[in-house]
């Protein structure tokens, strides 16, 4: 099982670009009801948690849990929404719920630049950003007793948030102006 921080509308896109195996993406069941992608996302066979209700939210961690034991790889976004920033936020609980309770490794993936491909809250799309993507080492989570989910949160906070820093030292400055296409759609003809 994988988690990974929701950085944009590009994340998706960059892992399934990146990653050398087949994933399913872990979402809130709202997600299901948009006409054309939520029937995309239950014939592809993309795993619905329900945030709303605690009972459901516990029967769908259940569920989800066999999916994996079943041999499918999955990928959640513990913060639950992207972010706006491109900063980690607060991690929501169920993807370290349902991580305890496979009992498989967790593996924690780290994103920086895809906030920047698409501006948030617009469709502003920005040609030439460098989206950089760090997969951590596996957790082996029978380190963790069963009440322990919250020191695995932490853990998972802080190796992200490492990873981050370190992600986002590789940048050069204006390294969205190198690309030709930007340098098109913004009018300078010649590389800075």
């Amino acid at each position: 099982m994988f988690v990974a921080n929701p950085s944009g509308l590009h994340d998706i896109l960059s892992l399934a670009a990146h990653l050398p195996i087949q994933f399913r993406w872990i979402a809130k069941k709202s997600l299901f009801q948009v006409p054309l992608m939520g029937w995309h996302m239950r014939r592809s066979g993309y795993i619905a948690i329900d945030r709303e209700n605690p009972r459901d939210a516990a029967r769908s961690i259940v569920e989800a849990a066999k999916t994996i034991h079943d041999g499918i790889n999955a990928i959640a976004f513990p913060e639950g929404t992207r972010s706006r920033t491109g900063e980690l936020g607060k991690f929501h609980s169920g993807a370290f719920s349902l991580a305890m309770r496979t009992a498989v490794p967790l593996v924690p993936i780290t994103l920086d630049g895809s906030s920047r491909v698409i501006v948030p809250k617009t469709l502003q799309v920005n040609p030439g950003v460098t989206i950089r993507i760090k997969i951590d080492r596996p957790i082996d989570l029978s380190s963790y007793a069963k009440g322990e989910k919250h020191r695995l949160m932490e853990d998972v906070f802080q190796i992200m948030t490492r990873n981050l820093d370190e992600l986002r030292g590789k940048r050069h400055p204006d390294e969205e102006r190198q690309d030709a296409v930007f340098r098109w759609i913004h009018g300078q003809s010649k590389q800075l």
